[in-house]
């Protein structure tokens, strides 16, 4: 994806924003649990705004790179309990891209190419086995400003050293020049 797009912006100040973009978050019976607690937690934090965005979702698909990268950088947290996902996905990179940090269940990425983006508390938040009430004031804890900023800081460093796309198209390239 295209860094040029899906890159911080510092000047954005996020409000009390708290996005999923899972396509069929809110349909899809693989997904009923983290769909619960999406639901459990947005009841509990009234003066939060939780949006679910994809495919057949309460919220509307988000269409474009340009539109998506805003949307991200609009958000405080973004919501990215994809049970069953292959641990490569969009969302899942562009967040840190962005310089946001992701909620997620790190049991669904572990041993996956996600997890080296995935350290609770400095890139996410993560949830797993957390009662409702922990997981609330683990996002409450992390919305200091401060911590706020400095897990998204983390979060787009963590990005850079993790992923390099400029290596990866190397070894592709070499890949596939051996196959011939």
């Amino acid at each position: 994806f295209n860094l040029d797009i899906f890159r911080p912006d510092w000047e954005v100040k996020s409000g009390n924003y708290i996005y999923s973009f899972v396509n069929c978050f809110d349909s899809q019976s693989h997904f009923i649990q983290d769909w619960a607690m999406f639901i459990e937690i947005e009841r509990r934090m009234p003066t939060w705004y939780f949006r679910s965005f994809g495919g057949q979702c309460r919220d509307g698909s988000i269409g474009g790179a340009q539109n998506l990268a805003k949307k991200i950088r609009e958000a405080k947290f973004i919501w990215h309990t994809k049970y069953g996902g292959d641990g490569y996905g969009h969302i899942i990179h562009n967040v840190p891209a962005v310089g946001r940090p992701l909620i997620v269940n790190k049991k669904y990425y572990q041993g996956k190419l996600a997890d080296d983006l995935l350290i609770d508390g400095v890139t996410c938040l993560t949830i797993d086995n957390l009662s409702p009430e922990q997981i609330v004031k683990k996002i409450e804890h992390y919305s200091d400003d401060y911590r706020y900023l400095q897990m998204c800081q983390k979060a787009y460093e963590n990005f850079k050293r993790v992923v390099d796309f400029n290596a990866e198209e190397i070894k592709l390239r070499n890949f596939l020049a051996n196959l011939l």
